[in-house]
């Protein structure tokens, strides 16, 4: 109780000088370098560009000028820390960590760094826009063990676009000369295509299936805390030719997921296939809660690959229908399409229209259908995407196939969208004028739930709820309800946000997890747009 009015007693004294620390561009906060540290002086100047930390009425023991700040990481599991990240000295990044007493000062720092790191000073009048428009471009390739081609031109357009995730599978070649290995010809050849003005974020390999991601380096600094992981799905479910490989991070206030993945091979494979996707979202755990999957953590999850779904017709039939570019027919019997009809994988994403030819199997060297093996031409390289319910829509600007690299005998694909992403300038007007007094709740009603699928031991199951979210201190849990497939939690759900203003809780949302209580095992996951509670 005493460290929670402490930290309510500093709360009020930032909201109180506020309009004051405006008007001077210059703003003061209390902060630590250790968790449990005394709490020192950590301000913000606008007018001379740095931020200062040392003890009150003191001269600053550190002072980070702006112009060597790339970064500030914000880590999602720790929702009161800070990383203030700058240059590489001698190899070594130079970086500052401090802690807030609240997550609610520690979102307000951010908020007036966002402002003196874009050069936005003195603070406006009017807040400018909440979000910003990232472009970003994705593309796969099943690269059939082959190196690249000269020129990488015709398929990842250079200099278009703020980032590129690019998903390679049978990625596994002699390195050429100047290179240690496969992976680093690859990246580096990538890289080197989209030129100067470009940064390596992340990479991440499992054997051939490989996923890099890159951005302008302008915006550097607003892209943090990155994650990566694996899965492995091939012979005995571990063995990586076949699998999936994601790269996570944040651009501003706006979390995406990238997936790139090799399903099963084969015309009759499809069960392994709709199982390699689950196996895939189960075992790669990153994002804000590693407990919880990938479907239910990020703002935008992009799914990239030669998933391998093939068109159920004879060959020559569909051979027929490519030369008159008849696709809807020959989309009626494409296997993904219709097991995301029936809503057996990948429900709820969407994927833009098919308005160019099978992308496989061709001969090397050129774009006639192969003979070899008498295999059907089908779409088995595609690029979807999902999105959490009540995060600001995705726009997909083009869909196709560049078959003029012809190395492999699949035609690389690619897809761009239009990303609005939420940038860190929540509520810091309002509060200049109407600072809040009383403290934000959130109430859920009338939780219930319905034909649970009981344990196959017991036959009934002892459910309950557990609720969280990156702005709460702690999960909440309800009570259990025993031997019950049909529970009723009743009376309310009380949530305590770290942060309660409205324009902050628009754009956030609640992750629900069901557990058997007994049987100590999760029974399901959901995600609940809180501006749909809001009405």
């Amino acid at each position: 109780m005493e460290k929670a009015r402490k930290s309510k007693h500093i709360l009020e004294n930032y909201y109180r000088d506020l309009e004051k620390n405006t008007l001077a561009n210059t703003f003061v906060f209390d902060a630590s370098r250790k968790k449990q540290g005394k709490l020192k002086k950590i301000e913000i100047n606008l007018v001379e560009l740095s931020v200062r930390y040392g003890k009150h009425n003191q001269k600053p023991k550190i002072i980070i000028p702006f112009k060597e700040i790339l970064q500030c990481v914000k880590p999602k599991l720790k929702n009161r820390k800070l990383f203030i990240v700058g240059p590489l000295v001698l190899n070594v990044q130079k970086t500052h960590k401090f802690y807030f007493p609240t997550m609610e000062l520690r979102e307000r720092f951010c908020e007036i760094m966002y402002f003196g790191l874009q050069g936005i000073t003195p603070i406006p009048e009017q807040p400018p826009e909440y979000t910003q428009q990232v472009r970003v471009f994705i593309g796969t390739w099943n690269m059939g063990d082959a190196p690249p081609p000269p020129s990488l031109h015709d398929w990842i357009p250079p200099g278009q676009h703020d980032i590129y995730a690019i998903g390679v599978q049978e990625c596994n070649y002699q390195p050429r000369s100047g290179y240690s290995s496969c992976d680093e010809d690859w990246f580096s050849t990538v890289l080197h295509h989209l030129g100067d003005d470009y940064a390596k974020i992340a990479s991440m390999h499992l054997l051939k299936i490989k996923v890099c991601l890159f951005a302008r380096r302008e915006h550097l600094h607003k892209i943090h805390s990155v994650q990566k992981s694996y899965e492995a799905t091939g012979i005995g479910h571990v063995y990586g030719n076949k699998g999936g490989v994601a790269i996570s991070l944040e651009f501003y206030e706006t979390s995406m997921c990238f997936v790139a993945a090799h399903f099963a091979a084969h015309q009759e494979k499809l069960e392994d296939r709709n199982s390699n996707y689950y196996e895939i979202i189960e075992g790669i755990r990153i994002g804000k809660k590693k407990n919880a999957d990938i479907l239910h953590q990020f703002n935008h999850i992009f799914w990239c690959g030669d998933l391998n779904y093939r068109i159920d017709m004879f060959r020559e039939e569909v051979l027929s229908l490519i030369a008159h570019k008849n696709f809807p027919k020959l989309l009626r019997a494409d296997q993904l399409l219709k097991e995301r009809e029936k809503q057996t994988v990948f429900s709820g994403w969407h994927e833009g229209p098919l308005n160019f030819s099978p992308t496989y199997k061709y001969d090397r060297g050129n774009r006639v259908y192969a003979e070899e093996k008498n295999r059907t031409p089908s779409w088995c390289d595609r690029i979807l995407w999902k999105s959490l319910p009540g995060s600001l829509p995705v726009t997909q600007t083009q869909y196709n196939a560049a078959d003029q690299l012809t190395t492999s005998d699949h035609s690389p694909v690619y897809a761009t969208f239009t990303v609005p992403v939420l940038q860190p300038i929540y509520a810091h007007f309002t509060h200049i004028m109407s600072p809040p007094h009383e403290p934000c709740r959130i109430a859920l009603y009338e939780l219930r739930g319905y034909n649970l699928v009981p344990h196959k031991d017991s036959g009934t199951c002892d459910p309950y709820l557990e609720v969280a979210a990156n702005y709460l201190e702690e999960t909440v849990s309800t009570a259990v309800i025993n031997r019950n497939c049909n529970p009723a939690w009743g009376g309310a759900v009380i949530i305590k946000p770290c942060i309660g203003t409205y324009s902050f809780l628009l754009h956030q949302h609640l992750q629900f997890r069901l557990f058997d209580h007994d049987a100590n095992e999760e029974m399901g996951q959901c995600v609940l747009a809180l501006k749909d509670g809001f009405g």
